[in-house]
């Protein structure tokens, strides 16, 4: 199981799409943390986003294990 020690949101993008359509955002990450197996997390909304995003509130959620030794 995983535990959740820190969170922060680093970007939000607001595409429009219709249905079957894709998107694509090349984008660099810049981790605020160091470390071992931090993951980042993207969620996807069907409208707004709530003020506080969560992947339960999230329509889709997708994420990467990252391995961060220097910044």
């Amino acid at each position: 199981s995983t535990t959740v020690l820190q969170r922060e949101q680093l970007t939000r993008f607001d595409p429009t799409l219709d249905a079957n359509e894709t998107w694509h955002q090349p984008h660099t990450v810049r981790p605020t943390l160091t470390g071992e197996r931090l993951r980042l997390t993207y969620l996807l909304y069907r409208g707004s986003p709530p003020q506080q995003p969560s992947v339960d509130s999230a329509y889709r959620e997708t994420h990467l294990w990252l391995n961060v030794t220097e910044m």
